[in-house]
Formats: structure tokens, C-alpha cells, sequence
């Protein structure tokens, strides 16, 4: 009988069974690498749904604490913001309309008891009052219809103080002015609005 068969051969034999042992090797590793990287992203997976979870719930509870919450009232520093920005709208409309540039509209935040220019203490305890600064520039005419403006506007003002200076003469006589007004605009006190 001859022995020529590849198969037969114990050499070959031998080899194959180390290269299948080799193999099972490296599937056995692959396999538990892999079976690894499966349960650290289970782990992953159960410790990101426990956090959604966790934050569903937070969100939930600041959903039920603010609609247990009772409406806060309007704040007078809120209604005195949209009064500011009606007049300084106004103001702005007017200034466009005549020709003149707003440099600086400023208003304080707060407001304060009203007190007169006119005398050091008041009777009226009903009214409240917020300075104001306004600064522009144009042409004479136009600041002053702008000026004029804030009576159109429909918010009741006071005049503290306004200055008029000359900046320029144009070649056809026409002059140009910086004009700085300080005001108080008055509402009722109490009243948002």
C-alpha cells in the first residue's frame, strides 16, 4: 500500500491540526472579545436609560411645581419698560419723520416718587416718575418738531432741562444743532401700566 495520499501524510496531518487548534484560537478570542464589548454596551445602554429616565422624572416634577405655582403679578418695572419703549418708538418715528438722528435715548430702570422741579416736597402721593435723557441731531427745525413729538406721544412728561448747541451751518444757511433734553416721564403709582 502506498502512502503518497496528502491526507495520509502525518506531517500534514499534524500541521492542519495545529492550523485548526490556531483557529479556534483566534475564533475563541474574537468570540470573547466580542461577547465582551456586547455586555459593556448592554451596560452602557441600561446606564444611559436609567439616566433618561432620571431626567423624565426631573422634568416632570418641574412641569407639575410651575403650573402649582401662583402667577406672580405684574411688576411695575416691566409695564414701566414698555412705556419707555412706546415713547422711545414715538420718539424714533418722530425723529425719522422730521430729518433728525436719535444719538442716545437712556431711561433709569426704577421708579421713583414724583417730586415737582417746581418744590421740595408733594402732595401727590398717586404719581411716580422716571428720568429720562434724550440726545439728537439735525437740523434746528427738525429737532425741535421732534421735540415737539414727545406731546404727541401721549405719555405725560416734565421737563427738567434742555440744551441747544450749535454744531454747524450748511452753504444755504440751514443749521444744525446738538440738542440735549433730560425729562421725566410720570405714571400713576401702583399701576403696571
Amino acid at each position: 500500500m502506498k502512502r503518497d495520499s496528502f491526507a495520509a501524510n502525518p506531517r500534514t496531518v499534524l500541521a492542519m491540526r495545529k492550523a485548526m487548534i490556531g483557529s479556534l484560537l483566534v475564533i475563541g478570542v474574537l468570540v470573547s472579545a466580542s461577547a465582551l464589548h456586547l455586555v459593556q454596551t448592554r451596560n452602557r445602554v441600561a446606564q444611559a436609560t436609567a439616566q433618561a429616565t432620571n431626567l423624565d422624572k426631573t422634568l416632570n416634577d418641574l412641569r407639575l411645581e410651575v403650573s402649582h405655582r401662583p402667577a406672580e403679578p405684574s411688576e411695575p418695572a416691566d409695564a414701566t419698560r414698555g412705556v419707555l419703549t412706546g415713547l422711545q418708538s414715538s420718539i424714533e418715528k418722530s425723529a425719522r419723520t422730521a430729518g433728525c438722528t436719535i444719538n442716545e435715548f437712556q431711561a433709569t430702570p426704577e421708579r421713583t416718587p414724583y417730586l415737582s422741579a417746581f418744590s421740595l416736597e408733594t402732595d401727590r402721593k398717586d404719581w411716580e416718575q422716571v428720568n429720562v435723557r434724550l440726545s439728537l441731531f439735525g437740523p434746528l427745525s427738525s429737532a425741535l418738531t421732534t421735540v415737539e413729538g414727545l406731546r404727541r406721544s401721549g405719555v405725560p412728561i416734565e421737563p427738567d432741562s434742555i440744551e441747544i448747541a450749535r454744531q454747524s451751518v450748511s452753504e444755504t444757511g440751514v443749521t444744525s444743532v446738538a440738542l440735549r433734553l433730560a425729562f421725566r416721564i410720570l405714571v400713576k403709582a401702583g399701576n403696571p401700566s
